[in-house]
């Protein structure tokens, strides 16, 4: 068998030329067939997050100019590349993308072959080629308005002439490499990193050269890199006075892969980060202007996240380096950690995908490969064909480091999804296939220490791969359902996004933003009731969230309005609800409870309130630390405050309900929750505790109804079984119980 696939290799497309055409046919055909499904769903294709931020820059670079008047916050290449596609072709703009970016992915297969073949022989070059022409995440991402695809035919592009640059001494070939690196820097930004480690490179791979032509090498390569940096840079001070080399969102990004309650996933924001590209801006600019106490230039917004980072970091290590294994394991896990589009739902709509490889065996026999590559004196593997430099091995074993190693390392310092590991696969699938060739090759040698190596190193990837990380929860069916129902939503398709809400909420009972999605669309209809019981579920699930109080307090006012303003009246409140401020006191006074610094955090929130004024969670907050050291005179003075600003803070007046059963004061147990029982009994034990105040004050006919409704909920419910039989024994000698059986 191992012999007939060898015969296979040296066999099938005889001629270089009939092997790349194959390659690209296998490719194109593939592609076509996901399209004639991907053209069957409008859902599939509409743009969302990243995309309709990026589809809405490009009509406003169409609309306002080209030159634009802000300093870019993310890298521009790709908003440009969209808008180019609007300006000739209008309306048929995204499906041509599509379609273009297809056929850019049709000769990936062909740039890996050629990588594959440049670093070892034809029988690796061919299966890389086949791997990659078929490898599902490659044909998914090629079919979505985002600059992933762009970004991993770039990058394999650029590793392609690295290669060739670096075989010999050719000063055009260098400056070349600088050009590609820069149109590489301005799709994603992270590769930035490869202009010092290459030009480290050069210096340490040419010693042989003297010191000066070294320097002339690594000049043209930098030289060429600012070709397409100064334009950029230039661009930036003169719409906004500052020097920004291309965009100013690294900061950001590094502080989203590290915030002291992250996990390094962007599955994870910071709390005054809201989960839209659209306010990712908005929210890092008024966020580090507010710990400034001033208007700061977009390279100090940038520099302060950066300082921000490091600061938190130094505060607390631990979690930091946990962060950091994390990322790692993210890495290397089977798993697709989406923020957009979820490969898993598509997959689970267009039949091919199913079929196509997945990363699991390709971060398996890529990263054990790779392993085993570097540990490796000598490679019987290499290059078929010329003279073989005698340096050849330990270059490109440097080179290689270079583009995964520095890759990989940008990742776990900033943070991580699918699509920012993406570019690596290329590598990974060189390496795949090297792992297979050399297997075969010791079978047929008949070599067993390599192959058990090779298998164990295989093995301890393998159960990385496997680990359940917490992240997997977020990222489910109703994630990528309510994604695409709050692309329908920003498209202003109500119907279309109730429909999606429906199906995340089906898909998990649990799901927050589902049912606060609802909440907002059912009242902007006029369907009062369908609405509320959006919202009494939500409280129910979260009450831990006082913004839904908020909205609580929206639908109560929204009482006194007429059918025909209320859609007005809702979007009103919601365009007040985006023009948030930000409290750095009270953001800095949630990192302190994180690291158990309960004095640290109320010191933060009382300047809070000193500086900027109360807020029902600034003051819900300090209540509880007052609650729990047992100054309840203090936190009952707080949470009345905050039951001022807010009437419908329920958290607040349960508690107030709870110090009230301390003081035997029943009468008050009964006025704080009463409104919560009439609207979500279900909040903590407001249930049994109202039965038991109505007792206490004498209301025991109310009490033997509101006791009854309580049996008949949790009678199946081991955890109150006690509450329930005491209810029981009390209702049976009650007289109020025969009027209850009359009110049935």
């Amino acid at each position: 068998m191992f012999l007939s696939v060898k015969l296979f290799f040296s066999s099938a497309f005889r001629t270089e030329k009939a092997k790349l055409w194959g390659l690209m046919v296998l490719a194109a055909v593939i592609r076509i067939v996901y399209a004639i499904f991907l053209f069957r769903y409008e859902e599939l294709r509409l743009p969302i997050l990243d995309a309709e931020y990026y589809v809405e820059w490009a009509k406003d670079i169409i609309a306002q100019g080209w030159i634009g008047n802000r300093i870019f916050f993310t890298e521009p290449f790709y908003a440009y590349f969209l808008a180019g596609f609007i300006k000739f072709f209008g309306g048929s703009a995204a499906s041509l993308v599509l379609v273009f970016q297809w056929l850019l992915g049709a000769t990936l297969p062909v740039a890996v072959y050629l990588l594959a073949k440049r670093l070892f022989d034809v029988r690796v070059a061919l299966l890389s080629g086949i791997i990659a022409a078929v490898y599902g995440p490659f044909v998914f991402y090629e079919g979505l308005l985002l600059k992933t695809g762009l970004e991993v035919w770039i990058l394999t592009s650029f590793a392609l002439y690295l290669f060739r640059v670096f075989s010999g001494v050719d000063r055009k070939r260098y400056f070349t490499l600088g050009l590609l690196l820069g149109v590489t820097v301005l799709i994603k930004g992270n590769n930035l990193v490869f202009w010092p480690l290459l030009v480290g490179a050069a210096f340490w791979l040419h010693r042989k050269l003297a010191r000066s032509e070294r320097f002339v090498l690594a000049g043209l390569f930098t030289f060429g890199l600012m070709v397409f940096i100064v334009p950029v840079a230039a661009r930036n001070y003169a719409v906004g006075h500052d020097f920004v080399p291309t965009n100013y969102s690294i900061g950001l990004v590094l502080y989203q892969g590290n915030w002291y309650g992250g996990d390094g996933t962007t599955a994870l924001a910071p709390p005054f980060l809201r989960p839209h590209p659209k306010f990712e801006e908005k929210d890092a600019v008024g966020m580090a202007e507010a710990f400034a106490g001033h208007s700061l230039k977009p390279s100090e917004v940038s520099r302060f996240w950066i300082g921000k980072t490091l600061t938190e970091i130094s505060d607390n290590p631990g979690h930091f380096i946990s962060t950091l294994g994390n990322k790692a394991l993210l890495v290397l896990n089977r798993g697709e950690v989406s923020d957009n589009y979820s490969y898993d739902y598509y997959a689970s709509r267009i039949p091919v995908l199913r079929f196509l490889p997945g990363a699991w065996p390709i971060l398996i026999l890529g990263f054990a490969g790779f392993v085993r590559f570097l540990s490796r004196k000598k490679d019987g593997l290499v290059p078929i064909g010329g003279n073989v430099d005698p340096d050849f091995g330990s270059q490109r074993k440097i080179l290689l480091l270079i583009l995964i190693g520095g890759y990989i390392s940008v990742l776990i310092a900033t943070n991580i999804n699918s699509r920012y590991r993406l570019p690596l696969f290329p590598f990974l699938i060189v390496f795949s296939a090297y792992s297979v060739i050399s297997v075969l090759d010791m079978y047929l040698e008949r070599t067993k220490r390599g192959a058990l190596q090779l298998s164990l190193i295989a093995g301890i990837f393998l159960v990385f791969s496997i680990l359940p990380l917490p992240v997997f929860k977020a990222v489910g069916e109703a994630n990528a359902l309510f994604t695409i129902g709050d692309g329908y939503r920003e498209s202003g398709n109500e119907a279309k996004a109730s429909e999606y809400f429906e199906a995340a909420k089906a898909a998990d009972d649990k799901y927050a933003w589902a049912y606060s999605n609802l909440f907002l669309i059912a009242l902007k209809q006029g369907g009062r009731e369908r609405s509320f019981e959006n919202l009494r579920y939500l409280i129910r699930i979260r009450p831990d969230d006082l913004s839904n109080f908020d909205k609580l307090r929206l639908y109560k006012e929204s009482e006194s309005i007429s059918d025909g303003d209320l859609k007005a009246f809702v979007e009103a409140e919601q365009r007040k609800l985006d023009e948030r401020s930000y409290d750095p006191w009270a953001y800095e006074a949630g990192r302190f409870l994180f690291r158990k610094d309960t004095a640290s955090a109320k010191s933060a929130l009382e300047t809070s309130i000193s500086r900027l004024g109360e807020s029902e969670e600034v003051l819900f907050q300090l209540a509880a630390y007052s609650k729990d050291s047992n100054d309840t005179a203090l936190a009952k003075r707080y949470y009345q405050r905050a039951i001022v600003l807010n009437p419908w803070l329920f958290p607040a007046r349960y508690n107030l309900a709870n110090i009230a059963i301390g003081e035997n004061d029943y009468v008050e147990v009964v006025r704080q929750l009463k409104d919560i029982y009439e609207t979500v009994p279900e909040l903590g034990e407001t249930w049994y505790n109202y039965a038991v105040a109505l007792i206490k004050t004498g209301n025991t006919q109310e009490a033997a109804l509101v006791a009854s409704k309580y049996v008949e909920r949790y009678k199946d419910d081991p955890t109150r079984k006690d509450k329930v039989e005491k209810f029981r024994s009390a209702l049976k000698p009650n007289p109020a119980a025969d009027l209850l059986k009359q009110a049935k």
